[in-house]
């Protein structure tokens, strides 16, 4: 099974995308989620994940 990726990571790697995909609100949000699943399935929990997006984009 890959390593879960941190907190610290993970909102890095949010915030990556969110930039790469231009996402400036919360509308935004399934599109970073879509982005975040495709490339790092297996490697975090995606109700973080999701806590942390709509921290970012909030």
């Amino acid at each position: 099974m890959p390593q879960q990726l941190g907190e610290d990571e993970l909102k890095g790697i949010i915030k990556t995308i969110v930039a790469e995909i231009d996402a400036t609100d919360i509308k935004d949000m399934g599109k970073v989620m879509g982005v975040l699943k495709g490339k790092y399935a297996g490697q975090l929990d995606m109700g973080k994940a999701s806590a942390l997006v709509k921290g970012v984009l909030g």
